[in-house]
């Protein structure tokens, strides 16, 4: 009877570590209004653009409207502390996590991009004798291509996505810190766009499916679909104004 209740007590803990290593993660990955530079200067709006290059992640059939070939870097700089615009564009700062938001080339009819889907990294002390760190990323790399017939533009995004999540949980004993758990699990996955775009002179409309097929495969862990979205708008504009909704 007291093994029984040994064993019982040992699986009861090493289930409990399990769950706890592997938070609920929301697969809601598209954040239209977090990417591109000029969208982000537009108050977080991501209208059309001819000269952004990351307008074939808002909707790849958008490419089918650039005209000429467009490179852009999207880069987030948050100090804990205010530091002056040339302080904060110091070259170090570029290569550390968490800064970079992405990297487009688009060009007429297709377009590239690379983009850390997610970058979190937390590492805090829970009491005086534990501490927990987690690791999460997932990145991804996007090819889009459109085709254009007659008012209609059609297109395309293929993903491939990969990415590691880390979880290491500490005690210290006699002033050594000791791993209590410790959780190692890589990603890789695919997924899929599909957008349609309706231009009669200056009307642009525009429908996008973000991620409506999709797998991520963890190795150590049940598969997951990324959540699905759909966006749709409409733009009208002069030499004087524009209007979208």
């Amino acid at each position: 009877l007291k093994f029984n209740k040994i064993i019982f007590l040992i699986a009861i803990f090493l289930s409990s570590s399990l769950i706890m290593a592997f938070p609920n993660i929301n697969y809601d990955f598209h954040k239209s209004s977090l990417i591109s530079a000029i969208s982000m200067g537009m108050g977080g709006n991501p209208i059309y653009s001819e000269g952004d290059a990351f307008t074939g992640y808002f909707n790849p059939s958008s490419v089918g409207l650039t005209e000429k070939e467009n490179l852009g870097i999207s880069y987030k700089y948050s100090p804990k502390s205010p530091e002056s615009i040339y302080k904060s564009l110091n070259i170090v700062n570029f290569v550390q996590k968490g800064h970079l938001l992405g990297v487009a080339f688009s060009a007429p009819k297709g377009g590239f991009f690379y983009l850390p889907i997610v970058d979190r990294h937390q590492n805090f002390l829970v009491d005086s004798t534990h501490k927990f760190y987690k690791d999460f990323t997932l990145n991804s790399f996007q090819i889009s291509i459109s085709e254009k017939k007659n008012n209609i533009i059609f297109g395309f995004t293929g993903k491939y996505i990969y990415g590691r999540l880390v979880n290491l949980n500490q005690e210290l004993i006699n002033n050594n810190w000791r791993t209590e758990s410790f959780y190692d699990d890589k990603a890789k996955g695919f997924s899929f766009d599909f957008s349609g775009i309706y231009k009669e002179g200056n009307i642009i409309g525009g429908v996008c499916f973000y991620d409506l097929l999709s797998k991520i495969y963890w190795e150590n862990s049940s598969n997951k679909n990324i959540e699905k979205r759909v966006s749709y708008g409409v733009q009208t504009n002069t030499e004087n104004y524009l209007f979208y909704a």
